[in-house]
């Protein structure tokens, strides 16, 4: 102890004499330099936050101008007597729109689960059938297998008692020495045989029972054909909702008002735009209950499927020409904004209610 005490009092020394800091000075640098590291390595970090909080407020803050002035702009235009009654018009065309798109999106969610459970009954119960079919033939194999054991039980006692027989007396035995060799060795053959059928037994067995506990095979979601007939109906629903209205130009009108602002469309004068309130409103106030009407949309279902075609057997959105309703012919345009409307709708090409993203690809 007393040397080692000695030799780092020598150590200090040689250190003082040639001018170098005490080791413990170096220690407290190095951990002042890796405190400095650190902080100035957390100060980038929080400096980058920083720069990203500021670009988000900017971003925010030039929305906020930009609500505020289209709010005032808003103010003027619906204080304007000859605007005011267009932009009335345009919030209830776009009530009307939401108002489809969430019976739509409506159907489309109940018909979908419908189907998916249908389909997946039918696959439960199609792989509860095929595992019906494959426990009965492993269960007659088993069967088998358990008749050949009894078969050759059978066989081999009345071997064990026909050798008794032979060697029950000790001359008699002798004469027949021979013989009850043969049938040991027919004994232990069919033994061999019963051994075979019995791990073949149990084999069948071991089979039977990881195939009963065996989950089924996951169920692979909804049918092409059963992809088919959902998009189809989702197509035919957007037209039946279309005819439920009181006039059919007024589904044009409510895509024509959700896809622009309320300063860029006009819908002609006070008198059209009383007209075509009172047909929102209407419209408004029928629709949910006039959806009950399964049988008119049957047959609209019906004849969509009828003229529908697919590019390809296994795909399950039509062709967007197809879908065109020929019943309903292009009517020459007229001044009025409603009546220039009527012509024949593509619901699939122009999306009516947002139809494209509910139908299953």
């Amino acid at each position: 102890m007393a040397a080692m005490g000695i030799a780092r009092y020598w150590a200090r020394m040689r250190r003082f004499w040639s001018g170098q800091p005490p080791q413990e000075h170096e220690q407290q640098l190095m951990q002042l330099y890796w405190n400095r590291a650190e902080l100035k390595k957390e100060l980038a970090n929080q400096q980058t936050q920083r720069a990203g909080l500021a670009e988000k407020l900017r971003v925010q803050e030039a929305a906020t101008r930009r609500m505020v002035e289209q709010q005032e702009q808003l103010h003027a235009y619906l204080g304007n007597p000859e605007f005011g009654a267009n932009a009335l018009v345009y919030f209830q065309l776009r009530a009307l729109w939401k108002l489809c798109a969430e019976l739509l999106a409506k159907f489309a969610a109940d018909l979908r689960r419908q189907q998916e459970e249908r389909e997946r009954l039918r696959h439960n119960q199609d792989c509860e059938s095929k595992r019906a079919q494959q426990l009965s033939a492993i269960g007659e194999q088993l069967l088998n297998a358990q008749s050949l054991m009894a078969s050759l039980q059978a066989r081999i006692q009345l071997l064990v008692d026909r050798r008794a027989e032979l060697g029950r007396r000790w001359l008699l035995g002798l004469w027949n020495y021979s013989r009850r060799r043969e049938l040991t060795k027919e004994i232990a053959h069919l033994q061999a045989q019963r051994h075979a059928a019995a791990a073949q037994a149990r084999d069948y067995n071991d089979q039977r029972t990881q195939l009963s506990d065996a989950p089924f095979v996951e169920f692979p979601g909804i049918s092409a054909e059963g992809r088919r007939l959902l998009n189809t109906a989702t197509l035919a629903f957007v037209e039946f909702l279309i005819a439920l209205l009181p006039h059919r130009g007024l589904a044009p009108l409510s895509k024509d008002a959700n896809n622009v602002q309320v300063f860029d469309i006009r819908f002609g004068t006070r008198e059209d735009c009383a007209r075509l309130m009172t047909l929102t409103r209407t419209g408004l106030q029928s629709l949910p209950g006039a959806t009950q009407d399964l049988l008119a949309l049957k047959e609209l279902t019906d004849r969509l499927r009828a003229r529908v075609a697919y590019r390809s057997g296994g795909d399950p959105v039509p062709i967007a020409e197809s879908v065109q309703d020929a019943s309903h012919q292009s009517m020459p345009a007229r001044s009025d904004a409603l009546d220039s409307k009527t012509g024949a709708l593509n619901v699939l090409v122009d999306d009516y209610f947002g139809v494209g993203a509910l139908l299953l690809r």
